[in-house]
């Protein structure tokens, strides 16, 4: 019995949006080549552009890049 759940994962990364998303592919697997991303009109929490994360109609989290002050890092945040 697992006392453990995982409700929220984050992560950021100096890789491109494109080689995150792929990353994210290979993470999940069998369900990987579902993972599609869709850009939002908006930045978030500082970074210029943001998309959402999805699997077929799921929502799963969020990636946001781009910005001067945020020195090349995307952010994925994945909910629970």
């Amino acid at each position: 019995m697992s006392l453990t759940k995982v409700d929220w994962f984050g992560f950021r990364t100096k890789a491109t949006p494109h080689a995150t998303l792929e990353g994210l592919r290979g993470v999940f697997s069998d369900v990987g080549s579902g993972i599609r991303v869709n850009p939002r009109k908006r930045g978030w929490m500082g970074f210029e552009q943001s998309a959402d994360i999805s699997i077929g109609q799921m929502h799963i989290g969020l990636m946001a890049f781009g910005g001067d002050s945020q020195k090349g890092w995307v952010s994925v945040n994945i909910s629970g």
